[in-house]
């Protein structure tokens, strides 16, 4: 079955704009031009962030790269082509090296950067995973279960796995940097918060808002996956368990706070008061809308906190991300792709429910969304609006859509 002509041209658009991101965040500030630094060079210490950064920039870079150039496997096996798998994670993976190592001998010749062997190993490390991924989600269908055929509307396993990954996506934010230690003194630091409850600063607003309409959004995703009621607040209060487990393990500085319980606990109550007085056994498309309005509250609440500083009163049409540290480039980054990935799903949901229009006006509305949220940055004190949010935006719901425009009908 060949890809639509549709499916191909959002791959592969989504493909081309996220590959002249990646040359423009390799080569923006790189001060003057003068060809004298080592070319990849090896350093006598390697920077975790900076390791991190390099890895997670280079999936999905690998994923729509397998997403652009392949097609959905469908055989009497069941089974993909070894032949053909083995040659595209070959030619991805030989793709992906040769962008990065093309980004690390320029970057040889600025003053303000350095050519690195270990960025060029992280780039296509994380590059490798990414095409793990896209060759997932193309077997995905056949391995999982295939399309029921009697309507092209229908929510297949793609659907299902990305709606998934919104519930997921959140736990992985709030995990950042991924690094764990299962010891009593871990634990203890991560709780240490709990002991200054009486003189401690009081509750932030924006924060607890945030906290809120992202548990809201993934107990929505529960609902939307799961068959009945209980097994829809089984599986938010399952993962909201593993969320607090991970960060009470984060050997980082813990992200866990009383804004979080307390916009967790919010959501739950509303999830449960939800599917307790419902009647139905699903209404898809008020789980798809507040799915997409919880993930929109959260996205408004973190744009819309002043932070310390003056307000700028100037948007930069260019992409500062980055600029104020690798970790959190990668959590804004995953903030807003979240986001996107959200609306599509939200979308595709409520499409399958019989709401044709959501397809195209919800991704877009979010889109807009974030573009006229980070242009009313620029009255908020402390922050740097720029065209980063709704790049990222922009980039996830694209990759999204390229995932779930594999079926019929699916443009």
């Amino acid at each position: 079955m060949p890809v639509p002509s549709s499916a191909r041209r959002t791959s592969l658009f989504a493909l081309l704009l996220y590959t002249a991101f990646i040359v423009y965040q390799s080569l923006a500030q790189g001060g003057a031009w003068m060809c004298t630094g080592a070319v990849l060079e090896v350093g006598a210490r390697i920077s975790r962030s900076d390791m991190l950064a390099n890895v997670v920039a280079y999936v999905p870079l690998g994923l729509l790269l397998v997403l652009a150039a392949t097609r959905a496997w469908v055989g009497p096996s069941g089974r993909p082509p070894l032949v053909r798998v083995l040659a595209t994670v070959v030619g991805a993976t030989v793709a992906i090296g040769l962008l990065s190592l093309g980004m690390e001998l320029v970057q040889a010749c600025q003053a303000a950067r350095v050519s690195s062997l270990y960025d060029l190993i992280a780039n296509v490390t994380g590059g490798a995973l990414g095409v793990g991924a896209g060759l997932a989600l193309r077997a995905a269908p056949t391995l999982l279960g295939p399309r029921p055929p009697s309507s092209v509307s229908t929510p297949d396993v793609r659907l299902r796995l990305l709606t998934a990954a919104v519930a997921l996506g959140w736990v992985v934010s709030q995990t950042m940097p991924w690094v764990f230690a299962v010891d009593v003194g871990t634990v203890r630091s991560n709780l240490s918060f709990l002991r200054h409850w009486a003189d401690g600063a009081p509750l932030d607003a924006w924060r607890l808002l945030r906290h809120a309409g992202a548990w809201g959004a993934v107990g929505c995703a529960c609902r939307l996956l799961a068959r009945g009621r209980m097994p829809s607040l089984a599986a938010f209060v399952l993962t909201a368990g593993v969320s607090l487990a991970l960060q009470l393990l984060l050997d980082a500085n813990a992200p866990l706070s009383f804004e979080e319980l307390a916009g967790m606990t919010v959501a739950g109550v509303g999830i449960a008061s939800s599917l307790l007085v419902s009647r139905e056994a699903c209404h898809t498309r008020r789980w798809a809308s507040a799915l997409l309005l919880g993930a929109a509250f959260t996205v408004a609440a973190y744009e819309l906190r002043p932070v310390p500083g003056a307000a700028v009163h100037t948007f930069s049409w260019f992409p500062r991300v980055g600029l104020g540290g690798l970790l959190g480039a990668i959590d804004y980054a995953l903030l807003f792709g979240w986001f996107g990935l959200a609306a599509v799903v939200a979308a595709r949901w409520a499409d399958a429910d019989g709401h044709t229009h959501a397809r195209r006006r919800w991704p877009a509305g979010a889109i807009l969304a974030t573009f006229l949220l980070e242009v009313a940055q620029t009255g908020i004190p402390g922050r740097g609006p720029d065209l980063s949010a709704p790049l990222f935006t922009v980039l996830a719901a694209l990759l999204a859509a390229a995932v779930l425009a594999d079926g019929r009908g699916d443009g």
